[in-house]
């Protein structure tokens, strides 16, 4: 039954120790990419782990970029994934919200509004 599997779904992303999971993943493929961009572009390690997060958090202010054929196609790549790990921190991170409200609402004493 698909709603069946789409509510177990939400209720693991609903967990804090899969927030925790996604977070720690979201950490490692940003000092992953910097150790990569470093190697590849010649950028310093702080300004490859800078370019990453700027990138992956989609600000993206336009002051560093991949220059080499290598850099690029790795960007392409690194972006695709990382994209969609963040996607699913702020999916999570909604979720635990969501839930939390559900709980603050149904769990107040009677004499609330």
């Amino acid at each position: 039954h698909t709603w069946g599997r789409k509510r177990l779904w939400d209720r693991q992303l609903e967990s804090p120790r899969i927030l925790l999971v996604i977070a720690i993943a979201v950490f490692v493929w940003v000092l992953v990419g910097g150790a990569s961009f470093q190697a590849l572009e010649g950028w310093r390690y702080g300004d490859s782990v800078y370019f990453c997060f700027i990138t992956l958090t989609t600000i993206g202010y336009g002051d560093f970029a991949p220059a080499t054929a290598g850099g690029r196609i790795w960007w392409f790549a690194y972006v695709t994934i990382g994209v969609g790990i963040m996607f699913l921190l702020l999916i999570s991170l909604s979720n635990i919200l969501v839930a939390l409200g559900k709980t603050f609402v149904t769990d107040r004493p009677p004499w609330t509004l």
